[in-house]
């Protein structure tokens, strides 16, 4: 199945209130204005999944990666999560908890 990540219209098609695609949860990181990366997250029950995690490449290096990912624990720890998984593309058999 194709990503509606890829193509602006079809993220937009599939966009809905107040920040989910597809059933995942999307956070994107600014500067001055401008998205420079994207996370999305699934809510798993006793755990969030790190589903999918973007930046441009011009901009890596710069710890913006870093920033998504913590605020993707914070908030994990906030609703009570007991873990952080790190999806390996779409297969839950395949993903690495981090334990809070």
């Amino acid at each position: 199945m194709d990503s509606p990540f890829r193509d602006t219209s079809a993220l937009l098609a599939a966009w809905r209130d107040p920040n989910l695609v597809q059933g995942e949860e999307v956070l994107v990181a600014e500067m001055d204005g401008r998205i420079v990366g994207c996370v999305t997250v699934e809510d798993s029950g006793r755990e969030l999944e790190l589903v999918n995690i973007d930046v441009p490449l011009e901009l890596q290096g710069r710890g913006i990666g870093t920033m998504l990912v913590r605020s993707v624990e914070e908030r994990a720890r906030a609703a009570g999560k007991q873990a952080v998984t790190a999806g390996c593309g779409r297969s839950r058999n395949s993903a690495l908890p981090r334990i809070l």
